[in-house]
């Protein structure tokens, strides 16, 4: 089939960054493709603009999640975003911490759900919240006014780019922030009914969280829930489709009716198993796919990407972190031209750069290589396959 029967098309437009996104989310063939991340490393954005680099930045994934962005950090993001002519920006609604104390360089600050968080560079340890089964029957939510929406604000209201806030699920989200990896592990297989029953408010609170945000300014809703590993999701798929996938449905119904907003979904890991449950569920877009954890952008394309958009896939531990700029160029060649045609995809790492460990030289080489080979029709040639040496099964 040509890309005509199978998708709308729109051409000869030079469009917006949110024209753009939700002409990709849509299945319609946008002018170029989108670009961009959940997050980069501080370091990365100051050497990409010539500034002075510092020694220690801290916990940046951290100050990213719980802290509001000062004026003069929102600039300098949004230059280096313009620098790479990036489509979008995902904020977090602020976790209104609390410090406790300081130990050291260890900041220990207690969140908005009650955690008590020590706050290392590249690393934060948490003492959860929910210690027992019992904890989960009696816990009680905080109100989401009281989260902060100050940076949902400020790039709302201040740039052009497509603002994605970011709220969870039932899996990660739930033992990220309340009951750590293992309570839930645990008490998925041995106090299954009340893990369940919290899974399920905690997927109510999120729908509200959701339309908290809203009022403060967004344009597509972000879910993160980490759920796989290298070997496959943490939770049986079958399990997974008797307990996750409904509320997940639910989740997605309940946000584009409240919101009219698409909603994409993030995890890393090898989804393989349970790719076809996702389109089911509703998701408009499915975003990291690391092809280190065997997701190959080729079987993808070819199976789901006429259905959802197809948001990642380079590699970023061994390709951007150990590779040469002109690798990185070759592979995000090779995927736009696997990835791209017929609309619905985004490009971006397969997790997030936000490790001060990955060179700078080869973020900036990804996206002059998107420019150079994002404008649709994407109909160049491309005779080699130097992406599938980056595709990894562990099982």
């Amino acid at each position: 089939m040509t890309e005509k029967k199978i998708f709308k098309i729109q051409r000869g437009i030079v469009m917006n960054s949110k024209e753009r996104m939700l002409k990709i989310l849509n299945g319609i063939i946008p002018d170029r493709i989108a670009k961009g991340e959940v997050m980069y490393h501080p370091k990365i954005v100051d050497e990409a603009l010539g500034l002075e680099t510092k020694k220690d930045y801290g916990n940046a994934l951290a100050a990213w999640m719980y802290e509001e962005m000062g004026r003069e950090e929102f600039e300098k993001q949004l230059k280096f975003r313009k620098l790479i002519n990036s489509d979008l920006i995902a904020v977090f609604p602020t976790f209104s911490l609390s410090e406790v104390k300081k130990i050291d360089n260890k900041k220990v600050v207690k969140d908005i759900f009650g955690n008590i968080i020590t706050i290392i560079e590249n690393e934060s340890k948490i003492d959860h919240v929910i210690k027992t089964p019992q904890d989960l029957e009696t816990y009680e939510f905080p109100d989401v006014s009281k989260f902060g929406y100050k940076n949902i604000e400020l790039w709302s209201k201040n740039s052009d780019l497509c603002v994605f806030p970011i709220t969870d699920s039932s899996i990660f989200g739930v033992w990220f922030n309340l009951t750590g990896f293992e309570n839930y592990m645990v008490w998925f297989y041995k106090e299954r009914e009340k893990l369940v029953k919290f899974m399920k408010k905690y997927v109510e609170y999120n729908v509200e969280l959701a339309k908290e945000c809203f009022k403060h300014g967004g344009d597509i809703i972000l879910i993160g829930d980490d759920i796989a590993s290298n070997l496959g999701t943490f939770i049986r798929p079958d399990d997974m489709r008797k307990y996750f996938f409904p509320l997940l449905k639910w989740q997605i119904k309940e946000l584009k009716k409240a919101l009219g907003v698409p909603v994409v979904f993030h995890s890393d890991g090898d989804l393989n198993d349970i790719m076809d449950d996702f389109v089911d569920a509703g998701i408009d877009a499915l975003i990291s796919l690391q092809s280190f954890c065997n997701m190959d952008i080729k079987y993808l394309k070819e199976k789901y990407g006429s259905k959802i958009t197809l948001w990642g896939n380079i590699d970023l531990g061994r390709l951007l972190e150990l590779g040469t700029p002109e690798q990185v160029k070759q592979v995000v060649k090779e995927t736009i031209r696997v990835a791209a045609p017929g609309g619905r995809y985004v490009l971006s790492t397969d997790n997030s750069p936000a490790l001060p460990s990955i060179p700078t030289k080869n973020i900036l080489a990804m996206y002059e290589a998107g420019e150079e080979y994002g404008n649709y029709p994407i109909d160049y040639k491309v005779d080699t396959e130097l992406y599938r040496t980056f595709i990894k099964s562990w099982r």
